[in-house]
């Protein structure tokens, strides 16, 4: 009986594992594909904007580290207890007019 109510209880909660951490990956491949191609080295400033917009995230462009810092909340909620973000960082040369390098992570917060 108590090996029912056990199973009963963590299916739910397997199940919302591994149902988001997929979400979560494959949005952070496209992250990842679009460092590459649309946000890549020697994309203009104007450009990364731009794209940023169009992607619809948070931003913010930090003037003393010619850096533009943005937050895809839109990825859900992984293991119950943490949602899951893509934290974005696309860094500009030092004259701040090209792009110099981007990269995307997974950002997992407790709540």
């Amino acid at each position: 009986m108590r090996v029912i109510v056990i199973i009963l209880v963590l299916t739910p909660l397997l199940s919302c594992t591994t149902h988001r951490y997929p979400t979560a990956t494959s949005k952070l491949e496209l992250w990842n594909q679009a460092c590459l191609s649309s946000l890549g080295p020697g994309i203009s400033r104007a450009e990364a904007e731009k794209v940023l917009q169009s992607k619809d995230v948070e931003y913010s462009y930090v003037e003393a580290d010619k850096t533009f810092y943005a937050l895809d909340k839109e990825v859900g909620n992984w293991r119950v207890t943490y949602q899951s973000a893509i934290a974005i960082q696309v860094q500009l040369d030092p004259s701040g007019r090209k792009v110099e390098n981007c990269r995307a992570e997974t950002d997992y917060d407790g709540l």
